[in-house]
């Protein structure tokens, strides 16, 4: 399978500590949730992202892929 972008968006604000186990992915946070931004990601990467925030007890509230094209650069998420 070919790679992919995703948001991966958690449930919550993640502090720095919890937010630095998704590195090297961009970790921005808005209004309660977390997102995880997955570039290029093969399907072992995704499942990689999604094993971490299972292992931390975290609740995944959305898996997208996306455009790469349609990354915020400077959107309303403030990164962490």
């Amino acid at each position: 399978m070919r790679s992919a972008d995703y948001y991966i968006v958690i449930e919550g604000e993640l502090d720095a500590a919890l937010a630095s186990e998704f590195q090297p992915h961009d970790v921005r946070r808005d209004a309660g949730t977390t997102t995880i931004i997955g570039v290029q990601l093969d399907q072992a990467a995704l499942i990689g992202i999604l094993s971490t925030a299972t292992e931390l007890a975290l609740t995944i509230v959305q898996v997208e892929r996306v455009p790469h094209e349609t990354h915020p650069t400077s959107s309303n998420l403030e990164r962490t």
